[in-house]
C-alpha cells in the first residue's frame, strides 16, 4: 500500500515536470494549464491521496482479522488432532479388550458342551425358586395390608374413645354449671321473695300515687293535643296572611304610572284623499298615545275608532284614498324613531265597535318596554274595585280619578268622574278614554261619556276586519274605506242601543 502512494506522488512530480517544460513560447506562459488551475489539481490530488490512506487503513483492518481468525482456525486445528489421537488411544484398547472377550467366549463354548445338563437343572430350580418368592411376596403384601387395616381400625377406635371421653367430660362441666345456675337462680328467687314481700307493703301507696299521676298526665295529653291543633291552625292562618299581605304588597308596589309609561307607545297616523277627477288632495295627519295590551299572548295597540281618524270626513264619504298608514313609535326614545308601517289589519269588537285594536308584529314590539295585563270582568267584581284612573290617548299627561261599577248586563262599567279631581277637558270624559286600575292592569276603552267597556283575557270571538294592506288597481285602499264605513254604520247603531 505504501507503493502505491509512493507511485501516485511520483506521477504528480512528473506531471508538474512535464507541465513547466512544455512548448515555451515568447510572450507566454509556459504552464500547460493556467496557475489558478493547478491549485484545483493539488486540491483533487489531496483528496486522492486522503481516499487512498482510508482505503490503506480499510485493507489494514481487514489483514489483522483475516490473521485472527487464521489464528482461531489453528488453536481448533490443534484440539482436533488431539481429540483424533485419543480416539485412535482408545480405539486401540477396545480392539485388546475385544479380543480378550473373544478368547474368554471361546474357552466359555468349550466348557458348555458338559455343563449343559447342569445349566438346565439349575435353570429349573431358580425358576421354581423364583415362583416360590413370588408367593412369599405376594402373602408378605397381604400381610401387611391386613396389618395396615388392623392399625387404621385400632386407630379409629382410639379416637372414638378420645372422643366419647371429651364428651363425658364437657357433660360434666355442663351439669355441674346447671347446678351452679340452679344454686343461684335459687338465691336469686328467695331474694325476690324478699323485695316482693316489702314491695307489697308500699304497692296501696304507690297504686294510688300512680293512679292520680295517669289521670293527670292524661288531662295533659290532651292539653298538648288542643295546643298542637291550635298552634297548626294558626301557623296555616298565619303563612295565609302572610302570603296575603305579600301579595296585596306586591299589587300596591306596582305604580299604575310606571306599568303605564313602560307600555304606552305612539301612533302617527297618515291619511290622503285625492279627487281623481281634480287632482285635489285632502290630508289627515296626527298623532296619538295608545296603551299596549297583551291579549292571548299577542300584543295589541288599543284605541277607538275616533282616535284612530277611522271617522274622517273623506273616509266617510266614500273617497279614494291614496294613502293610509299606521306606524308606531316609541315615545321613551331620545329621538323618536318611526317603526315600520303597520300592515295588519285595525280589529273592531262586534259587541263594542267603537273599540279598535292595532296587531304590533313581533319585529316591532320595541316600540314598548311591556304590555298591560287585563284587569277583566271577573277580577274587578271578585276585588270589589270601585275606583280607577282615566287617561286620553289625545293627551296622555292628564289623568282623572273615577268611581267604577259593574253594569247589570253586558261586559260595561259605568264611570263617574270623583267630586273635585282634575278633568281632562270641559266635557269631563270622552269616547276613547282608557282606564287602569291603581296597581296598573287595564280595564277598558270608553265608548261613551259614562260607559266603559272591559277587556278580558283574550279577543272576543266577532271581529271586523279593517284592512291596511295596499291593494292593487287604481284604488288601493277601497276595502278599507269600504270596511269603516260598514264600522262606522254598526257604532251608530251601537249607541242608540247602549
Amino acid at each position: 500500500m505504501n507503493k502505491s502512494l509512493l507511485i501516485v506522488m511520483l506521477d504528480v512530480m512528473v506531471l508538474s515536470v512535464l507541465s513547466l517544460t512544455h512548448g515555451q513560447r515568447a510572450g507566454t506562459s509556459g504552464f500547460l494549464l493556467p496557475v489558478y488551475e493547478w491549485s484545483k489539481v493539488i486540491e483533487k490530488g489531496l483528496a486522492q491521496e486522503q481516499t487512498l490512506r482510508a482505503e490503506i487503513g480499510s485493507w489494514r483492518d481487514r489483514a489483522a482479522q483475516a490473521e485472527e481468525r487464521a489464528a482461531r482456525a489453528e488453536a481448533l486445528l490443534d484440539r482436533q488432532l488431539a481429540l483424533q489421537d485419543d480416539a485412535q488411544r482408545r480405539l486401540a484398547a477396545a480392539a485388546d479388550v475385544q479380543q480378550l472377550l473373544r478368547e474368554e467366549l471361546e474357552r466359555a463354548r468349550l466348557a458348555a458342551g458338559d455343563s449343559g445338563a447342569q445349566v438346565r437343572q439349575a435353570d429349573e430350580q431358580r425358576r421354581a425358586a423364583e415362583a416360590q418368592a413370588a408367593a412369599a411376596r405376594q402373602e408378605q403384601v397381604r400381610a401387611e395390608e391386613r396389618a395396615q387395616a388392623a392399625a387404621a381400625q385400632a386407630d379409629e377406635a382410639r379416637r372414638q374413645q378420645q372422643q366419647a371421653e371429651a364428651q363425658v367430660q364437657a357433660e360434666r362441666q355442663a351439669a355441674d354449671a346447671v347446678r351452679r345456675e340452679a344454686a343461684q337462680a335459687a338465691a336469686r328467687v328467695t331474694a325476690a321473695d324478699d323485695a316482693l314481700r316489702r314491695a307489697a307493703e308500699r304497692t296501696d301507696d304507690q297504686q294510688k300515687t300512680i293512679e292520680l299521676q295517669r289521670d293527670r298526665l292524661i288531662a295533659l295529653s290532651v292539653q298538648m293535643q288542643k295546643a298542637e291543633m291550635e298552634t297548626a291552625a294558626a301557623e296555616t292562618q298565619r303563612a295565609a296572611l302572610a302570603e296575603q299581605l305579600d301579595r296585596i304588597e306586591q299589587e300596591r308596589s306596582r305604580s299604575v304610572w310606571v306599568q303605564r309609561d313602560r307600555a304606552l307607545a305612539g301612533c302617527a297616523i297618515t291619511l290622503i284623499a285625492t279627487d281623481q277627477t281634480t287632482g285635489d288632495s285632502r290630508v289627515l295627519t296626527d298623532s296619538v298615545s295608545l296603551p299596549v295590551v297583551s291579549l292571548g299572548g299577542a300584543l295589541y295597540a288599543v284605541g277607538d275608532f275616533q282616535s284612530l281618524g277611522l271617522n274622517w270626513s273623506q273616509v266617510q264619504a266614500d273617497r279614494d284614498l291614496t294613502t293610509a298608514q299606521y306606524r308606531l313609535f316609541n315615545l321613551t326614545a331620545a329621538a323618536a324613531a318611526e317603526d315600520a308601517a303597520l300592515v295588519g289589519p285595525i280589529l273592531s269588537f262586534n259587541a263594542a265597535p267603537p273599540v279598535c285594536l292595532l296587531p304590533i308584529p313581533p319585529a316591532s314590539r320595541g316600540v314598548t318596554e311591556g304590555a298591560l295585563t287585563p284587569a277583566t270582568m271577573a277580577y274587578i267584581k271578585e276585588n270589589r274595585l270601585q275606583t280607577a284612573l282615566a287617561f286620553s290617548p289625545a293627551n296622555p299627561d292628564r289623568s282623572l280619578p273615577v268611581s267604577v261599577t259593574p253594569a247589570v248586563a253586558g261586559p260595561f262599567l259605568v264611570v263617574k268622574p270623583v267630586p273635585g279631581k282634575a278633568l281632562f277637558s270641559r266635557r269631563l270624559l270622552n269616547p276613547g278614554d282608557y282606564l287602569l286600575t291603581e296597581n296598573g292592569r287595564f280595564i277598558g276603552v270608553m265608548v261613551s261619556a259614562d260607559r266603559c267597556y272591559v277587556l278580558e283575557e283574550s279577543l272576543p270571538p266577532e271581529v271586523a276586519l279593517i284592512p291596511l294592506a295596499r291593494e292593487v288597481g287604481s284604488v288601493p285602499y277601497a276595502r278599507f274605506v269600504a270596511q269603516a264605513r260598514e264600522v262606522h254604520k254598526a257604532i251608530r247603531l251601537f249607541l242608540r242601543q247602549l
